[in-house]
């Protein structure tokens, strides 16, 4: 954390339960998963920025969803599109292998390729929202089953078999969002106790 290595004598530790008080769990999930990485290497530190960067990223999703269901007017029955699939195979499979921070470089593939957030066509592809709900299930579960159950109904499943195919519109999202911004004493808090140390040190 900070460049330094845990250390509860020093004071240079935070926990997750310390931290899911204050921020949004989906977000602190996210910001974990993206800086896991294997023993032995130095490149899952943790810091704030990364949190807010979570938080940003979980908003941008949360954004595109809600554009998609208040302004669908058109069911889109295309089949998925072989791109997504492949991108679908390749997360299955970092998945599998732990790999969660390229599972999460998949996702935001996923993302690009659908074009939930710049497309205002009106169109919606029930297909793609579904399995794009699945991929964030194993790292955000409770913002994916709540936009799935909002989408499909209260028996949406996240799976990468069985592709939800609503037939008709979503309804409009009236609820609020999930994903808040780190609230801004945290991070001066975090700054005060972390980084301030860090800059006694370094000088």
């Amino acid at each position: 954390m900070e460049g330094e290595k845990f250390s509860t004598s020093r004071d240079h530790a935070l926990w997750a339960d310390e931290v899911a008080r204050e921020v949004d769990p989906n977000v602190l999930r996210y910001a974990l998963a993206r800086i896991a990485r294997p023993f032995g290497r130095d490149e899952n530190e943790f810091d704030v920025d990364g949190l807010v960067t979570a938080a940003s990223r979980l908003r941008v999703w949360e954004d595109a969803l809600r554009q998609c269901a208040n302004n669908a007017r058109t069911l889109d029955s295309r089949r998925l599109r072989s791109r997504l699939r492949i991108l679908t195979q390749r997360y299955a499979d970092a998945i599998e292998e732990l790999r969660f921070w390229d599972a999460l470089d998949i996702v935001d593939r996923y993302f690009e390729v659908a074009d939930f957030a710049r497309d205002d066509s009106g169109l919606w592809n029930a297909m793609e929202i579904s399995l794009f709900l699945s991929l964030l299930y194993p790292v955000v579960p409770e913002l994916s089953i709540r936009y799935g159950r909002h989408f499909f109904g209260a028996a949406w499943p996240p799976s990468f078999d069985k592709l939800a195919a609503k037939a008709g519109l979503p309804p409009k999202i009236d609820f609020p969002c999930l994903s808040a911004a780190v609230p801004t004493h945290f991070i001066a808090t975090y700054n005060e106790r972390f980084r301030k140390h860090q800059a006694k040190q370094n000088q």
